[in-house]
């Protein structure tokens, strides 16, 4: 009889996962003290993420690959690298100065999936508003892995460690040469 049971919570936990949203969204922001022309260049090139993305310090042995324009629309950057970072890809779709840069991103490992990233900037008095999100589809197994594990929270938080490397980037004076 108390396999019964167990089935029935089996069944009622799975049914629970099951009407989860099928798709999902996290979202970060950060106020720099900069115009939008001086920060948009730190994020419509791939290659300039590399400066202040928290990825790149998970795993700075990763292996890289950049193809395309160096900046804006077809600008490709791929990347394989330890358990913290995994193995995928990202190409900017659209890019608007100094607005708005566009990027699908395809992960291969740990789990297959592809997403919208999107880089938001507008002037906020003497700051730049930086929102950047990343948006897709949620499949069973996300679902499911979310509900166990804060995936926003878990996400959410090399979010703003890779923002607020950003704001650091950009409001940190150059050193002065000897």
């Amino acid at each position: 009889m108390w396999w019964l049971i167990m089935l029935a919570a089996l069944a009622a936990f799975l049914f629970y996962v099951s009407r989860k949203p099928d798709s999902f969204k996290i979202e970060r922001e950060v106020l720099i003290k900069a115009s939008p022309e001086q920060v948009y260049p730190h994020i419509n090139s791939l290659a300039a993420h590399r400066a202040w993305s928290i990825w790149e310090r998970l795993d700075p042995n990763m292996k890289r690959e950049l193809s395309g324009p160096e900046a804006g629309a077809g600008a490709f950057y791929g990347w394989e690298g330890n358990k913290e970072v995994g193995k995928g890809n990202m190409t900017i779709l659209e890019s608007t100065f100094p607005s708005n840069v566009k990027i699908r991103i395809e992960f291969f490992v740990p789990m297959r999936a592809v997403n919208e990233v999107q880089y938001v900037l507008s002037r906020d008095g003497e700051h730049t508003r930086v929102v950047h999100w990343m948006s897709g589809p949620a499949p069973f197994v996300h679902k499911l892995m979310s509900t166990v594990v804060n995936i926003d929270k878990m996400v959410g938080a090399r979010f703003e460690d890779s923002l607020n490397n950003l704001k650091a980037l950009i409001e940190t004076p150059a050193a002065a040469p000897d």
